[in-house]
């Protein structure tokens, strides 16, 4: 007999295999998500959680199959002693384009301006200029729901255009302590 949930028995592990297949993504329903235009706008909300929301930021960058297409608005609520994302942030591109730098993977061909001739330090320009930051205490903190709508304020309330989604882009609202999927 089939060994169910609800019948007061854990299954066990090979049963449970059965139970959960392993998901297979969703194929687009139409072409927006290959336009190269098209952005992903990740809303970060973190709460004092500084050196893990850049790790979050660095691994969407170095694990996208497109990363000059993402636009990153962070609400980083602090503490006075805490790390905060931006600088976590700023030491982790160093060596992430330090990386760039030595592999074959040349960002510049994907749409990257230049700005610098210090190779390294225009990759790390290039990612900075995806990225925006607010702050707010944490002390004063009223949860991850107002913190997200604090994120729209930033993108909406800056009039920088780079980072105001439009009805072609794709939003994300994600923790600051997550791993990204290789060519997500």
């Amino acid at each position: 007999s089939q060994t169910t949930f609800f019948d007061g028995i854990a299954p066990t592990f090979s049963q449970q295999k059965n139970i959960c297949p392993k998901p297979t993504p969703l194929k687009p329903i139409d072409n927006i998500a290959s336009n190269p235009t098209t952005k992903v706008h990740i809303s970060i909300a973190a709460f004092r959680d500084g050196p893990r929301c850049a790790q979050t930021i660095i691994l969407a960058l170095k694990h996208a199959k497109f990363p000059d297409r993402l636009r990153f608005t962070v609400l980083d609520q602090y503490a006075e002693e805490d790390i905060l994302c931006e600088d976590g942030l700023n030491a982790a591109l160093d060596e992430l384009c330090s990386d760039f730098k030595a592999s074959s993977l040349n960002r510049d061909k994907e749409g990257f301006i230049i700005h610098h001739s210090d190779p390294v330090e225009n990759c790390k320009q290039n990612f900075l200029s995806h990225v925006q930051f607010g702050y707010s205490p944490a002390d004063e903190s009223q949860g991850p729901v107002v913190a997200r709508s604090m994120i729209q304020s930033l993108q909406w309330g800056n009039g920088n255009k780079n980072f105001q989604p439009d009805s072609q882009d794709f939003c994300l609202i994600t923790d600051s302590h997550m791993k990204f999927q290789q060519d997500w």
